[in-house]
């Protein structure tokens, strides 16, 4: 496995507006090299890909959805066109609170750190890559939600198990939890 992060940049196209003076050109450079590695000699199989919505970052706005959906669109079907299987996993649900904090400070009460399933998953930045993976050949979507929220509304504390480190990335000890299903999603290899 190859692993590209850059914090705070969606794997999208050029015209993505991202949030920040500084991010613009570090962003679009970064997506462009991801790209072009993607696209090399050393072809992954299958290509994972996944983002947040971007919750205010830098202090501005969350981009529409409709420009987030243009910025991810080409990106997953350049790809996807050159013969490379692309899996995009759904954005986890958003909490309503930092979710450690809120159990640290709660531990006999909760659910008060529970947020109601349509408002953690709206705030999410799910409906969004189902949108610009819609039609696409050689896209598919890897949902967890069900494992993440199994009920309504989305608990922190599972099983004893924390869900979640802040409000919206899952813990090391949940994430790892989830391997076999996200295993079993991916789209296979030829043989």
């Amino acid at each position: 496995m190859v692993t590209y992060v850059k914090g705070s940049c969606p794997f999208a196209g050029e015209t993505f507006p991202v949030p920040g003076p500084r991010a613009q050109p570090d962003c679009r450079r970064w997506s462009a090299n991801v790209r072009a590695a993607l696209l090399g000699d050393d072809r992954p199989d299958p290509v994972l890909t996944t983002s947040g919505r971007y919750p205010l970052a830098f202090g501005e706005p969350v981009p529409a959805p409709a420009l987030f959906v243009d910025g991810l669109r080409p990106t997953w079907s350049e790809l996807a066109d050159a013969g490379l299987p692309v899996a995009v996993l759904v954005d986890t649900p958003v909490m309503a609170t930092n979710v450690a904090e809120c159990v640290t400070a709660n531990r006999d009460r909760l659910t008060r750190c529970a947020t109601p399933r349509a408002r953690a998953t709206n705030r999410a930045a799910a409906a969004a890559q189902l949108e610009a993976a819609r039609g696409l050949n050689g896209v598919s979507l890897v949902d967890l939600t069900a494992a993440v929220c199994p009920a309504d509304p989305c608990a922190p504390v599972i099983g004893g198990v924390l869900f979640y480190r802040d409000n919206n990335h899952l813990t090391g000890t949940y994430a790892r939890s989830l391997a076999p299903r996200l295993s079993a999603a991916l789209p296979q290899p030829p043989a």
